[in-house]
């Protein structure tokens, strides 16, 4: 019997950067580019103890999911008791 894992993970590869504009939030900005809120503040830590202000550069994350697949063979495991 064979058993598949698979593992996903979320790597960033690159970085936009992105003028803010009038009556623009965190999320409707997170919203816009399908990214969390945390993951626009891990980038830009700054964002945590002010404001977010007009005309203002924030970096956007982008993120490539990668997923890797592991084939195990029941009988390649060792089991103790």
């Amino acid at each position: 019997m064979m058993f598949q894992t698979i593992f996903s993970q979320n790597i960033v590869s690159d970085t936009i950067f992105h003028e803010v504009n009038r009556k623009e939030t965190l999320f409707s900005i997170s919203q816009k580019y399908d990214v969390s809120v945390n993951d626009i503040l891990e980038f830009n830590p700054k964002l945590r103890n002010s404001r977010l202000r007009r005309r203002s550069t924030i970096l956007i994350p982008v993120f490539n999911s990668v997923k890797e697949t592991i084939t195990v063979n029941k009988d390649s495991i060792e089991t103790s008791l």
